[in-house]
């Protein structure tokens, strides 16, 4: 049987929670723990509450449906290197799905889903649903990439909505290339990225995006499904050294 050593592993605990010195875990933090990861007792995890707070525990009992750890001792989390606003606009379940997931574990702190004149997907009565399934597929996502920060999913915000950040550098994917220089806005503590439905922004977006001062850039000549843009331009955004 396979050994863990100091796995990460995240459980549903509040600040208060995470003082007690004995936790009592069921249903489906048991399933995954003892069924899934097939932990031993003895072995150590990592858990975290999601807002930078983690503590390593000690797995001491396991029972027929549930299990208990006990806490060792406080780990130091690392504080985020930069926040990364995705405002992404509406696409297909799941395509959707798949930007949350993957923008997650590319280090993306806040989504915003956004309504942009060109989406055919439609959220109509049941955005707090959709809302509630991509927050779970967010910590889901940055579990496995052992953040101790879960991303933020944000309510829907119409386009011109953008205008309320007005000093968050946002790129904004368009077909016009980056102007020379502009990439130095993005070294700093928060960036953010605009990227638009299938169809593309429409003219009238495109030129309010200008207005909003949001900074026109493309990956080159060819075009690329939504998803793919944004997965791309994170991966970019991941890595830009920080001033």
């Amino acid at each position: 049987m396979e050994h863990h050593e100091n796995t990460h592993f995240w459980l549903p605990l509040s600040i208060d929670c995470l003082s007690h010195p004995l936790l009592t875990l069921e249903e489906e933090s048991f399933h995954r723990m003892i069924r899934v990861w097939r932990f031993r007792v003895g072995e150590q995890i990592n858990g975290c509450d999601g807002n930078g707070h983690t503590r390593l525990y000690e797995l001491a009992r396991i029972g027929k449906n549930q299990c208990e750890i006990k806490a060792i001792e406080e780990i130091k989390s690392h504080p985020l290197p930069r926040k990364i606003f995705l405002f992404q606009s509406l696409l297909t379940a799941k395509s959707m799905d798949l930007v949350i997931e993957k923008g997650s574990e590319l280090g993306v702190t806040d989504f915003f889903p956004l309504l942009s004149e060109r989406c055919t997907a439609r959220l109509n009565n049941r955005a707090t649903s959709k809302i509630m399934r991509w927050q779970t597929i967010a910590e889901q996502s940055a579990i496995c990439t052992e953040r101790a920060w879960f991303p933020k999913i944000h309510p829907p915000l119409k386009f011109q909505e953008l205008q309320q950040f007005p000093t968050l550098p946002i790129l904004f994917c368009s077909s016009d290339p980056l102007p020379q220089g502009e990439l130095s806005k993005f070294r700093g503590k928060e960036i953010g990225l605009c990227i638009g439905p299938e169809g593309g922004f429409s003219p009238r977006e495109a030129e309010l995006a200008i207005q909003f001062g949001l900074i026109p850039f493309t990956l080159g000549e060819h075009k690329l499904r939504a998803e793919t843009a944004a997965i791309a331009i994170l991966g970019i955004l991941t890595h830009l050294p920080r001033s």
